[in-house]
Protein backbone atom coordinates (compact mmCIF):
# COMPACT_ATOMS: atom_id res chain seq x y z
CA UNK A 1 0.00 0.00 0.00
CA UNK A 2 2.76 2.18 1.20
CA UNK A 3 4.06 1.80 -2.51
CA UNK A 4 1.07 3.12 -4.26
CA UNK A 5 0.96 6.37 -2.10
CA UNK A 6 4.38 6.96 -3.20
CA UNK A 7 4.05 6.27 -6.54
CA UNK A 8 0.94 8.57 -6.87
CA UNK A 9 2.93 11.16 -4.63
CA UNK A 10 5.32 10.73 -7.48
CA UNK A 11 3.04 12.02 -10.48
CA UNK A 12 2.88 15.61 -11.88
CA UNK A 13 2.24 17.76 -14.16
CA UNK A 14 5.23 18.90 -15.86
CA UNK A 15 5.02 22.39 -17.20
CA UNK A 16 4.01 21.63 -20.53
CA UNK A 17 1.21 19.99 -19.43
CA UNK A 18 -0.09 22.81 -17.67
CA UNK A 19 0.33 25.22 -20.86
CA UNK A 20 -2.44 26.18 -22.57
CA UNK A 21 -2.65 26.04 -26.33
CA UNK A 22 -5.05 28.34 -27.80
CA UNK A 23 -7.14 28.12 -31.22
CA UNK A 24 -7.28 30.99 -33.04
CA UNK A 25 -10.44 31.74 -34.74
CA UNK A 26 -8.78 31.58 -38.11
CA UNK A 27 -7.62 28.03 -37.50
CA UNK A 28 -11.68 27.21 -36.72
CA UNK A 29 -13.90 29.89 -39.32
CA UNK A 30 -14.08 27.14 -41.99
CA UNK A 31 -15.84 24.59 -39.82
CA UNK A 32 -18.19 27.28 -38.52
CA UNK A 33 -20.38 26.96 -41.07
CA UNK A 34 -20.66 23.09 -40.92
CA UNK A 35 -21.35 22.94 -37.27
CA UNK A 36 -24.92 24.96 -38.17
CA UNK A 37 -25.82 21.84 -40.03
CA UNK A 38 -25.59 19.34 -37.50
CA UNK A 39 -27.82 17.86 -34.65
CA UNK A 40 -26.40 15.42 -31.65
CA UNK A 41 -28.48 12.42 -30.68
CA UNK A 42 -28.23 9.73 -28.45
CA UNK A 43 -30.61 6.55 -28.47
CA UNK A 44 -31.72 5.16 -25.40
CA UNK A 45 -31.05 1.45 -25.53
CA UNK A 46 -29.47 -0.67 -22.84
CA UNK A 47 -29.36 -4.01 -25.20
CA UNK A 48 -26.67 -4.11 -28.48
CA UNK A 49 -28.09 -2.73 -31.47
CA UNK A 50 -27.26 -2.70 -35.17
CA UNK A 51 -25.64 0.38 -35.87
CA UNK A 52 -25.49 0.25 -40.32
CA UNK A 53 -29.68 -0.61 -39.97
CA UNK A 54 -29.90 2.19 -36.83
CA UNK A 55 -28.17 4.38 -39.45
CA UNK A 56 -30.27 2.92 -42.81
CA UNK A 57 -33.73 3.08 -41.37
CA UNK A 58 -33.07 7.01 -39.75
CA UNK A 59 -32.18 7.90 -43.62
CA UNK A 60 -34.83 6.10 -44.97
CA UNK A 61 -37.47 7.50 -42.54
CA UNK A 62 -36.02 11.39 -43.37
CA UNK A 63 -35.72 10.66 -46.97
CA UNK A 64 -32.07 11.57 -47.16
CA UNK A 65 -30.73 8.53 -48.56
CA UNK A 66 -27.26 10.75 -49.30
CA UNK A 67 -27.93 13.77 -47.90
CA UNK A 68 -26.94 12.85 -44.17
CA UNK A 69 -23.36 11.58 -42.43
CA UNK A 70 -23.82 10.14 -39.18
CA UNK A 71 -20.94 9.37 -37.26
CA UNK A 72 -21.08 7.59 -33.42
CA UNK A 73 -18.80 9.44 -30.63
CA UNK A 74 -19.71 7.69 -27.94
CA UNK A 75 -21.90 5.32 -26.51
CA UNK A 76 -25.05 5.25 -28.27
CA UNK A 77 -24.39 9.16 -29.12
CA UNK A 78 -24.32 10.11 -32.88
CA UNK A 79 -23.72 13.31 -34.68
CA UNK A 80 -26.04 13.83 -37.62
CA UNK A 81 -24.52 16.06 -40.54
CA UNK A 82 -27.01 17.35 -42.74
CA UNK A 83 -26.44 19.04 -46.27
CA UNK A 84 -28.45 22.56 -45.24
CA UNK A 85 -29.90 23.88 -42.49
CA UNK A 86 -33.31 23.34 -43.11
CA UNK A 87 -32.86 19.23 -44.12
CA UNK A 88 -31.57 19.50 -40.15
CA UNK A 89 -34.83 21.83 -38.82
CA UNK A 90 -37.23 19.54 -40.68
CA UNK A 91 -36.16 16.37 -39.00
CA UNK A 92 -35.68 18.60 -34.75
CA UNK A 93 -39.39 19.73 -35.82
CA UNK A 94 -40.92 16.17 -36.67
CA UNK A 95 -39.02 14.81 -33.44
CA UNK A 96 -39.85 11.92 -31.60
CA UNK A 97 -37.98 9.04 -32.97
CA UNK A 98 -37.66 5.80 -32.33
CA UNK A 99 -35.67 3.31 -33.47
CA UNK A 100 -36.01 -0.93 -32.74
CA UNK A 101 -38.49 -0.20 -29.48
CA UNK A 102 -35.96 2.74 -28.26
CA UNK A 103 -36.63 5.99 -27.55
CA UNK A 104 -34.29 8.40 -29.66
CA UNK A 105 -33.43 12.19 -28.48
CA UNK A 106 -31.65 14.82 -30.90
CA UNK A 107 -30.64 18.18 -29.69
CA UNK A 108 -29.11 20.91 -31.36
CA UNK A 109 -26.22 22.08 -30.19
CA UNK A 110 -23.51 24.71 -31.11
CA UNK A 111 -20.32 22.84 -31.35
CA UNK A 112 -18.08 26.01 -31.29
CA UNK A 113 -18.57 25.96 -27.17
CA UNK A 114 -19.40 22.73 -26.16
CA UNK A 115 -18.55 19.06 -26.83
CA UNK A 116 -21.77 16.72 -28.11
CA UNK A 117 -20.86 14.45 -25.30
CA UNK A 118 -21.87 17.02 -22.79
CA UNK A 119 -25.23 17.15 -23.97
CA UNK A 120 -27.86 16.00 -21.09
CA UNK A 121 -30.43 13.61 -23.03
CA UNK A 122 -32.90 14.12 -20.63
CA UNK A 123 -35.46 16.46 -22.25
CA UNK A 124 -37.45 15.46 -25.14
CA UNK A 125 -40.92 16.64 -26.88
CA UNK A 126 -43.86 14.99 -26.85
CA UNK A 127 -46.91 15.19 -28.82
CA UNK A 128 -49.80 15.32 -25.91
CA UNK A 129 -53.47 15.06 -26.62
CA UNK A 130 -56.39 16.32 -24.09
CA UNK A 131 -59.45 13.90 -24.20
CA UNK A 132 -62.84 13.98 -22.65
CA UNK A 133 -62.53 17.02 -21.72
CA UNK A 134 -65.50 19.84 -21.50
CA UNK A 135 -65.80 22.11 -24.50
CA UNK A 136 -65.46 25.47 -22.48
CA UNK A 137 -62.24 23.56 -21.40
CA UNK A 138 -60.31 22.87 -24.81
CA UNK A 139 -58.80 26.48 -25.46
CA UNK A 140 -55.21 27.52 -25.64
CA UNK A 141 -54.53 28.96 -21.53
CA UNK A 142 -55.94 25.83 -20.80
CA UNK A 143 -54.04 23.17 -22.81
CA UNK A 144 -51.49 25.63 -22.03
CA UNK A 145 -51.93 25.28 -18.32
CA UNK A 146 -52.32 21.41 -18.46
CA UNK A 147 -48.66 20.78 -20.88
CA UNK A 148 -47.18 22.98 -18.06
CA UNK A 149 -48.24 20.48 -15.48
CA UNK A 150 -46.78 17.59 -17.38
CA UNK A 151 -44.03 19.37 -18.70
CA UNK A 152 -43.08 22.48 -20.45
CA UNK A 153 -45.43 23.61 -23.23
CA UNK A 154 -43.91 24.34 -25.89
CA UNK A 155 -47.03 24.96 -28.65
CA UNK A 156 -50.58 24.77 -28.58
CA UNK A 157 -52.24 23.34 -31.46
CA UNK A 158 -55.89 24.45 -32.33
CA UNK A 159 -58.67 24.04 -35.15
CA UNK A 160 -59.90 26.64 -37.17
CA UNK A 161 -62.55 27.54 -34.35
CA UNK A 162 -59.64 28.12 -31.99
CA UNK A 163 -60.50 25.03 -29.94
CA UNK A 164 -57.05 23.42 -29.08
CA UNK A 165 -56.71 19.37 -30.38
CA UNK A 166 -53.02 19.11 -28.85
CA UNK A 167 -50.14 20.52 -27.47
CA UNK A 168 -46.25 19.88 -27.83
CA UNK A 169 -44.68 19.36 -24.27
CA UNK A 170 -40.99 19.31 -23.34
CA UNK A 171 -41.25 16.15 -20.75
CA UNK A 172 -37.91 15.01 -18.58
CA UNK A 173 -37.88 11.28 -19.77
CA UNK A 174 -35.76 10.11 -16.94
CA UNK A 175 -39.19 10.61 -15.00
CA UNK A 176 -41.93 7.80 -15.43
CA UNK A 177 -44.18 8.98 -18.48
CA UNK A 178 -47.94 10.11 -17.16
CA UNK A 179 -50.64 8.31 -18.49
CA UNK A 180 -53.27 10.56 -17.67
CA UNK A 181 -54.73 12.86 -15.09
CA UNK A 182 -57.74 13.63 -13.64
CA UNK A 183 -58.45 17.72 -14.13
CA UNK A 184 -61.50 19.64 -12.66
CA UNK A 185 -62.48 22.65 -14.42
CA UNK A 186 -64.23 25.07 -12.10
CA UNK A 187 -67.39 24.03 -10.12
CA UNK A 188 -68.12 20.52 -12.50
CA UNK A 189 -66.96 17.24 -11.69
CA UNK A 190 -63.75 15.52 -12.17
CA UNK A 191 -62.94 15.04 -15.95
CA UNK A 192 -60.27 12.38 -17.31
CA UNK A 193 -57.63 13.63 -19.20
CA UNK A 194 -56.82 11.00 -22.03
CA UNK A 195 -53.43 8.72 -22.74
CA UNK A 196 -50.50 11.40 -23.49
Amino acid sequence: MEDIVGLCKSLNISKDEEKELRLDDDLLAENIVDLQTNLVGKILINKPFNRGVFKKVLQYIWGMHKGINIKEIGLNIFVFSFNCGLEKNRVLEIETWNFNKAFSVLKDFDGRRESPRSREFRFTKFWMQMHNLPLHGMTEVVSHFLANQIGKCIEVEKDSKGKCWGVWVLIDISKPLRQGAKVRLGTGGPTSLGRV
